[in-house]
């Protein structure tokens, strides 16, 4: 437990897991939009209602995503 203390402490491991987590959450949800447009596409669904629906999904992802990055950027700045 001694080294992951040191490297949550010295090298701000978390911090990182936490952006590469959000990337991974990033990526679902793109290929979630990805096989929702192709079932859309199927059933023949309007493309604005298609459209409003990637747009709501990739929004709120997008913000958390860019939330988390200014967190970690500011966090740096002060290390």
């Amino acid at each position: 437990m001694n080294w992951f203390g040191r490297q949550l402490e010295e090298h701000h491991l978390f911090r990182r897991l936490v952006i590469v987590f959000f990337l991974f959450v990033y990526l679902e949800v793109t290929r979630e939009s990805f096989s929702y447009a192709y079932f859309a596409a199927e059933l023949g669904i309007s493309a604005t209602d298609t459209v409003l629906v990637l747009g709501s999904l990739q929004t709120l992802m997008t913000l958390l995503m860019g939330y988390a990055f200014k967190i970690y950027s500011n966090s740096r700045l002060k290390d």
